[in-house]
C-alpha cells in the first residue's frame, strides 16, 4: 500500500525512465515528508502591521530534498517563464515582473508543478532586472513546487499553530565549523581515484589529475594535460573552464518567503484529491496542472492587473494593442477518461476574473460502448457552463434532477451551497456511438451568492437567439449577454457576455466598458483579433484589454490558396470582476480556506446528498476505457 500511495502523491510525466519506489523507500520517504520542520530551519521577517512572517529559505529547501530524496532523486524543470510588466521611467530606469512555472519531478515520475513570481523596481539596466527577476521567480517556483510534497520541505508553515508552537521550541546548537568537515580539492582528488575516474599516474607513482578541457585545437584534437596533484591548482585552473558562480548568490535564494497574500493550505485530505497535474477520480474537470497563486489555495491575483510592456516608437505604435497576451490551450485528461484542450487555466493564465476554468471538449468520434463522461462528483460555491456542439449527454443530480443535452443545448448550473451531479454519454451515444463537441466552462460567484440554493437553466437551441450582421457574414449566437439588440435568455449573477460568433468576413463587436474578455479560437480556421490584427491557431485564446472599444474579429486569408475565406469560429467570454479573495480546492471554489473545510466537512457528511445508480455509473465508465485501451484509442 506504501508504493501505490507514493505513486500518487502527485502528477506523473509518463518518462519512460522513470524508476518506482520498492514499499520500503515509498515508507521511508513518506514518514520524513509528514514531519515538521525544527526551528532552526524557519526563519521569520516583518510582515504588514508589525507582524511576523515565517518562512523556508530557498536553500535549506534544497537540502532537505536532497536528504528526502537523494541527490539524483529530484529534478527541477522550467515550464514557462513570462514577463508579466516591463516599465520604464521618465529618468531611464526599469521596473520588471515576471511569474514562471516549475516542475519537480521525483525519481519514479511523481511531479509537482507550481507558479513563482519575481520584480524588481527602479533599477538603470534592463538585462540586470531581468536577471533578478528570473532568479526570483524561479526560487519562488522552486519553494512553491516543493511544499506540495509534505510538511518537511515546507508546508507546515502554512499552519498557523504550528508556526506559534515551534517558536517555543529550542533550536539545535550549530556544530562549530572545523577543517575537517569542510569538502577540499584534496577530497575531489581523493574520491575521484576512489571512483576510478582518475586512473593516470604521474613517473613517481603518486596520483595524477588528467584534466580534458572544452577548448578544441585548430586541428579539430581536444588537448589534454597531466599535472602533479600537490602543485597543479594554478595550472588546473586556466586549463578547465571558468564556470560563473554568480547565479549562486545569495540573492538567488533570501528574501522570497511566505508572502502576505499567501494563505494557509489545508492539511492532508487522503479523501480528496489535490489535483496538481493529475486526473481526479470521479470528478469533472477540476484537476489543475497549474496550481493558482498559494498553491493548493489562497488569494489568486487578477489576471489584468499587468500591462503590456511598451510598444516601440515606431507607426505600428500608432495602433491601439487590444490583445495583451495569446495561449496555447493545454491537453489535459479529465472525468472518466476524456481528453480537453484546456487555455484557462494554463502556465500563464491561472485565472481571469471571474472566469475560472475554460475546457474544449473535442471533437472526438465514439466507436460504440467507448463515449466516456464524468461520473458523480461534488461542486460548491461556483456555477459551470456546458455548451454542445455536436453529440448528446445525459445529466443526473443529488436534487432528482435529469435530463439530455443535445447539440446546440446549454446548461447553466449554478453549484451554490453544494450538489453531487454526473455527465455521462446518453444510453444512444454509448451503445450507437457517435461524434462528441462541447465547452465546460467555470464562473465564480460573489460572496453573497456562494451559498443560494443550487439551480439548473437547461435552454434548448430554439430559444437561443442569434444575431447576423447585415452584410450576412458573421452570425452570433448570444448565449449570455447582448450583442447590439439581440439579448439572451440566460439569467447571470453577474453582468457576463457568453458569446459563438461565426464570420467569413469582418465584424466589430462592442464589449462594455469594465469588462476584459478572452476570445478562444476551437475551429481549424485562423482569426484575426483586436485593431492589431493578432492572428489566432486552433486552440488559441487571446486576451484583451480593450477599455471600451469595439473588438474586430476578421476572418483571416485561406492559407491553403483557396478562393475566400473559410469560417472563423470562436467562443468569446467577457465579464465583470467580482475582486474578491478565491479559495480554490479541487470541485470547492469559496473565499476562504475555513469555508473550504467546511464544504469538505459537509459532502462527507451527506449534505450533498447522493444519486442511485452510482455504481452503474462507474461499470460503464470503466468498460469503456477498457475498450478504448483495447483499441489502442488511450
Amino acid at each position: 500500500m506504501a508504493k501505490d500511495k507514493m505513486q500518487h502523491i502527485g502528477g506523473h510525466d509518463g518518462d519512460a525512465r522513470a524508476t518506482p519506489y520498492d514499499s520500503r523507500d515509498a515508507h521511508r520517504i513518506q514518514s520524513l515528508l509528514r514531519q515538521p520542520l525544527g526551528p532552526e530551519h524557519v526563519s521569520t521577517r516583518s510582515g504588514a502591521g508589525n507582524t511576523r512572517l515565517s518562512y523556508i529559505e530557498g536553500w535549506r529547501i534544497i537540502s532537505i530534498a536532497n536528504q528526502v530524496f537523494g541527490f539524483d532523486g529530484w529534478s527541477s524543470s522550467i515550464q514557462s517563464f513570462v514577463v508579466d510588466f516591463e516599465k520604464e521611467s521618465s529618468d531611464g530606469r526599469w521596473s520588471v515582473g515576471g511569474s514562471c512555472l516549475v516542475r519537480i519531478t521525483l525519481r519514479n515520475g511523481t511531479y509537482k508543478e507550481d507558479m513563482g513570481y519575481g520584480m524588481i523596481e527602479n533599477v538603470k539596466s534592463l538585462g540586470m532586472a531581468y536577471e533578478k527577476v528570473k532568479k526570483e521567480a524561479v526560487t519562488d517556483a522552486i519553494k512553491r513546487a516543493m511544499r506540495q510534497f509534505g510538511n518537511a520541505l515546507g508546508n507546515c508553515v502554512y499552519d498557523k499553530e504550528y508556526v506559534r508552537a515551534v517558536g517555543h521550541v529550542s533550536k539545535q546548537p550549530r556544530t562549530r565549523l572545523q577543517d575537517k568537515d569542510l569538502f577540499r580539492y584534496d577530497d575531489m582528488i581523493s574520491e575521484a581515484k576512489c571512483a576510478n575516474l582518475l586512473p593516470t599516474q604521474d613517473d613517481n607513482g603518486g596520483c595524477g589529475v588528467a584534466v580534458a578541457t572544452a577548448a578544441v585545437a585548430a586541428g579539430g584534437q581536444s588537448r589534454t594535460a597531466t599535472h602533479d596533484a600537490k602543485d597543479s591548482s594554478d595550472d588546473h585552473e586556466s586549463e578547465c573552464v571558468d564556470f560563473d558562480m554568480g547565479d549562486l548568490d545569495d540573492d538567488a535564494f533570501d528574501g522570497l518567503g511566505l508572502m502576505e497574500s499567501d494563505r494557509p493550505v489545508i492539511p492532508e485530505n487522503p479523501s480528496a484529491n489535490r489535483y496538481h497535474g493529475q486526473a481526479p477520480q470521479n470528478s469533472n474537470q477540476s484537476a489543475q496542472n497549474t496550481p493558482i497563486r498559494g498553491a493548493t489555495t489562497g488569494t489568486t491575483t487578477s489576471l489584468y492587473t499587468s500591462p503590456p510592456p511598451p510598444p516601440a516608437d515606431n507607426m505600428a505604435s500608432k495602433i491601439l494593442k487590444q490583445v495583451t497576451r495569446v495561449v496555447t490551450a493545454q491537453r489535459k485528461r479529465e472525468g472518466g477518461g476524456f481528453m480537453v484542450r484546456r487555455p484557462l487555466p494554463s502556465g500563464s493564465v491561472d485565472y481571469a476574473d471571474p472566469f475560472l476554468m475554460l475546457d474544449h471538449l473535442g471533437p472526438v468520434y465514439y466507436g460504440p460502448g467507448e463515449a466516456v463522461g464524468a461520473p458523480d462528483h461534488p461542486h460548491r460555491g461556483f456555477e459551470t457552463v456546458t455548451y454542445i456542439l455536436e453529440g448528446e449527454f445525459e445529466h443526473h443530480d443529488s436534487h432528482g434532477n435529469h435530463g439530455i443535452l443535445k447539440s446546440g443545448w446549454v446548461q447553466w448550473m449554478t453549484a451554490g451551497s453544494g450538489v453531487i451531479h454526473s455527465e455521462m454519454p446518453s444510453d444512444k451515444l454509448l451503445k450507437e456511438g457517435g461524434s462528441f463537441h462541447g465547452f465546460q466552462i467555470w464562473v465564480n460567484l460573489p460572496a453573497k451568492d456562494k451559498m443560494i440554493r443550487p439551480r439548473y437553466q437547461d435552454v434548448p437551441p430554439e430559444d437561443i437567439p442569434w444575431f447576423e450582421s447585415s452584410d450576412k457574414q458573421t452570425r452570433v449566437k448570444v448565449i449570455a449577454g447582448e450583442v447590439e439588440d439581440v439579448k439572451a435568455n440566460i439569467d447571470t449573477h453577474t453582468p457576463i457576455y457568453l458569446l459563438d460568433l461565426r464570420t467569413t468576413g469582418k465584424y466589430s463587436l462592442r464589449i462594455p466598458e469594465g469588462m476584459d474578455a478572452m476570445v478562444y479560437n476551437y475551429h481549424p480556421a485562423d482569426v484575426l483579433v483586436g485593431q492589431e490584427r493578432a492572428k489566432l491557431a486552433e486552440s488559441q485564446m487571446a486576451v484583451l484589454k480593450h477599455q471600451g472599444e469595439t473588438v474586430t474579429f476578421e476572418a483571416a486569408e485561406d492559407a491553403e490558396g483557396g478562393e475566400g475565406k473559410k469560417e472563423a469560429r470562436v467562443l468569446i467570454l467577457a465579464g465583470a470582476p467580482i475582486n474578491e479573495e478565491v479559495a480554490r480546492y479541487g470541485p470547492f471554489v469559496m473565499n476562504t480556506d475555513e469555508q473550504i473545510n467546511q464544504a469538505i466537512t459537509d459532502m462527507r457528511s451527506g449534505s450533498f446528498g447522493t444519486i442511485p445508480g452510482s455504481s452503474e455509473r462507474m461499470r460503464k465508465t470503466n468498460e469503456a476505457n477498457d475498450k478504448r485501451r483495447q483499441a489502442g484509442k488511450q
